[in-house]
């Protein structure tokens, strides 16, 4: 695991959301997080470079706009 990828999985995660909004239930989550969630397990299947990047784009989405839509 690299430390992007594991920046994402601790901070960024559908628990932490849950604990950060208070929404445990995921009903409100905005498009824009559903679809960097979906991006980070995606990633997963790319090659090692081309993961880096992925995990770092969706890192620096995350830790500029947080859980706004």
């Amino acid at each position: 695991m690299t430390g992007l990828e594991y920046n994402i999985s601790t901070e960024w995660s559908r628990d932490v959301y849950g604990q950060a909004t208070g929404d445990t239930a995921l009903e409100h989550v905005p498009a824009r997080v559903q679809q960097l969630w979906e991006d980070f397990r995606h990633a997963h299947h790319l090659p090692n470079d081309a993961q880096i990047v992925e995990f770092d784009r969706i890192l620096t989405d995350f830790q500029t706009n947080e859980w706004s839509a």
